[in-house]
């Protein structure tokens, strides 16, 4: 008797309520206590019915129960794994004078700072007694010769009244920093100056990290010397073990724009070379069973190794989890599915960390792997090579319409775009980054031989350069990609579900699920109007958060005009982080710009007079009988401007030095005219 899909996948019908209670317990912060009472309830109700309903019929009820164990279980570990959650975290340590830290990564550097993950192990209170706590803390510091001092390992006393929770998003649809780090546990952070903190004699290091980082180091200084461009040794360090904190944020956008951004994340591809490279070297080994098995045994330590090097991130965590079990299954002659291997990886690395299902990488891992197993077989039958060429061709191309297939709701949900060349750039791109992960690794083995190192760090230049140059070439390419597609969430699932519906029409060729899949599509575009109606009644002001900066926008519906500093304009990585994407959200695909002066700016909008500050207090503003907005750039001569003027609303933008606003604030507290100060509180936003 043919076996369902269902039943050959068991763990996979075991992932999907486990995901599902940690997916409620992230949206809707549930009590841990009252989880953890559901949990024991729905294990001892599952233990009843396993025991005493063992027939057949009763088979629905017992996988009921057991799929309300794994949701509760879910709910509960999510809950558990949340260090706000411990009696014992720093912030509940209201005598400590100085934590007790050390830092557990190797420290980044910023353009003005060091920045240090540490981990809270204890607090000194006011009479210098060392107690016990726990946390994550994010230290900020100051560059100086003390912090550039500091290692991986070093513990620190750091002043308990400098910590401060990490503040959120200060604009209208900014990237949530705070949601990111709260999904890594990191709840606080500390801004540092030389005097703030006492490095201690004391060491935390773990031995098998401080082999991690010093290979990495090794492997740096290996690119380093042998390559020498900076932008190609950037590059070449993303490709061999995942580190691409160098690299420039315009060769990291052109990868994006071209779909081709996944080759410089350390991923399944990786992985599948290494296991590639190690099965050739130790074919040798196939002659017996004995040395089998310890051929096996090798090659999962050596992944599991350089997943380590590579920092062990999600994507590449899921490949190696994968293949382990994949391995073991071969250990054991056991057949794998690879289904089941898939579903094991996300269990044991949810079981782990629970918070990595919100992961960007660790979803997009995922459904590409699910879209090339599942879709890529299909795909590939669409067309018969009668070459081998283009075979090898055809065969990159259906992996990358499979995994574009299952990858491409997230792309639009994540980073608001698409990249419409997508097929030909992975059909030259894949093949090219492979040849130079190889020439990668050969460069380092050979490292200490000079002269063939010199050749091997020449030959991997030219390639890492031609890769880049053909990547701007797509990316500056007419109609290369999409931007500026805004969904949310539910019309991300919905897509998901509407793709799921119609793949399975083609497979089953039953008339219902077209029609579902149709009904869903629908329901995105029936979304997708409200929103546009949304945005064509939009008339708003927002006076933004930018920096050291003047931003304000005029919205009206899908259009706006939107003064700004010119310095802050010309910063492209600050525009897109504080202002591009909710121009995007509210429909607006290019912006009118003007170049804020030294000169004050009247706009007539919605019927209101809003004022945008200059240097001297002109006369046409002083004859202003009421201002309804009053936007203040600078220091100015707030006294005169009362006295003649009916103000309603200040706002002091970004660009006001506090010492400036403060006497200008007691000002409006005695005349009890209301204003905010977007630099203390974040965006003004007024809708009209």
């Amino acid at each position: 008797m043919k076996q369902s899909f269902w039943n050959n996948v068991p763990f996979v019908r075991i992932l999907l309520p486990f995901i599902a209670g940690i997916t409620i317990s992230i949206y809707f912060h549930c009590n841990f206590l009252y989880s953890l009472a559901a949990l024991a309830i729905s294990f001892v109700a599952f233990l009843v019915a396993f025991f005493f309903f063992k027939k057949f019929r009763y088979a629905v009820f017992n996988g009921i129960l057991l799929s309300s164990t794994l949701f509760c279980f879910g709910l509960s570990l999510n809950q558990f794994q949340n260090e706000l959650n411990s009696s014992i975290h720093f912030s509940k340590q209201y005598e400590a004078k100085y934590l007790t830290v050390y830092i557990d990564e190797v420290p980044v550097e910023k353009v003005k700072s060091l920045k240090f993950h540490t981990h809270v192990i204890g607090y000194l209170d006011s009479l210098s007694e060392q107690h016990s706590c726990n946390g994550n803390l994010l230290l900020y510091a100051a560059k100086d010769t003390l912090s550039k001092s500091l290692k991986y390992g070093d513990v620190l006393l750091v002043k308990n009244n400098l910590i401060r929770e990490i503040p959120p998003p200060q604009n209208p649809d900014e990237f949530n920093y705070k949601r990111y780090l709260h999904f890594n546990n990191v709840h606080y952070q500390a801004y540092v100056k030389h005097n703030d903190f006492v490095k201690t004699q004391a060491t935390k290091a773990n031995q098998l990290f401080l082999f991690v980082y010093g290979a990495q180091t090794y492997f740096s200084n290996v690119l380093t010397e042998f390559i020498i461009h900076p932008t190609e040794i950037a590059v070449a360090q993303a490709l061999l073990y995942g580190y691409d904190d160098a690299i420039d944020p315009e060769v990291v956008q052109a990868y994006a724009n071209t779909g081709t951004l996944h080759v410089l994340a350390v991923s399944g591809m990786h992985v599948g070379l290494i296991f590639m490279i190690l099965g050739l070297l130790l074919k040798f080994m196939d002659r017996t069973n004995r040395m089998k098995f310890w051929k096996h045994v090798i090659i999962i330590i050596c992944l599991w190794i350089y997943s380590m090097l590579c920092g062990l991130s999600p994507s590449i965590l899921r490949a190696t989890v994968m293949f382990s079990f994949i391995i073991l299954a071969k250990m054991v002659n056991r057949p794998s599915n690879i289904f089941n291997a898939l579903a094991i990886s996300a269990f044991s690395l949810l079981c782990y960390d629970t918070n990595i299902i919100a992961n960007v990488g660790f979803q997009l891992s995922y459904m590409a792997v699910i879209g090339i197993v599942f879709l890529q077989p299909y795909v590939y039958d669409w067309y018969d090579a009668t070459t081998k060429l283009g075979n090898e061709i055809w065969k990159i191309t259906s992996v990358s319409i499979a995994a574009q297939l299952t990858t491409f709701p997230l792309g639009l949900l994540y980073f608001h775009q698409f990249p419409n060349y997508f097929l030909f750039s992975n059909l030259i791109i894949i093949p090219l980054t492979t040849i130079i992960i190889y020439i990668g690794i050969v460069l380092i083995v050979f490292s200490k031989i000079p002269i063939i190192a010199i050749w091997l760090g020449k030959l991997m230049y030219l390639g890492i350069a031609l890769t880049n140059a053909i990547v701007k070439f797509v990316e500056q390419m007419p109609f290369s990609y999409v931007n500026g597609i805004h969904i949310s969430i539910v019309q991300a699932v919905i897509i998901f579900i509407s793709i799921s519906f119609f793949i399975t029409y083609f497979l089953k060729q039953r008339s219902l699920y077209f029609k579902t899949a149709l009904a869903f599509a629908c329901l995105f575009f029936v979304l997708n109007d409200f929103k546009s109606v949304e945005d064509k009644s939009r008339i708003e002001i927002v006076v933004y958060h930018v920096g050291g900066f003047t931003a304000v926008n005029f919205i009206n519906g899908k259009s706006c005009l939107l003064l700004a500093d010119t310095a802050f304009v010309n910063d492209e990585s600050k525009f897109h982080f504080h202002l591009q994407q909710h121009l995007w959200h509210c429909g607006i695909k290019q912006p009118e710009i003007k170049l804020l002066n030294n000169d004050w700016q009247k706009i007539i909008f919605g019927k209101k007079n809003i004022y945008v500050s200059g240097n001297d207090l002109p006369e046409f503003v002083l004859q202003e009988k009421q201002i309804d907005v009053l936007v203040i750039r600078n220091k100015i001569n707030l006294k005169d401007l009362i006295e003649t003027s009916k103000i309603n609303q200040v706002v002091f933008s970004s660009s006001v030095k506090p010492h400036f606003s403060a006497a200008m604030k007691k000002l409006l507290a005695e005349k009890n005219i209301p204003y905010t100060d977007v630099g203390v509180s974040g965006a003004f936003e007024l809708s009209l």
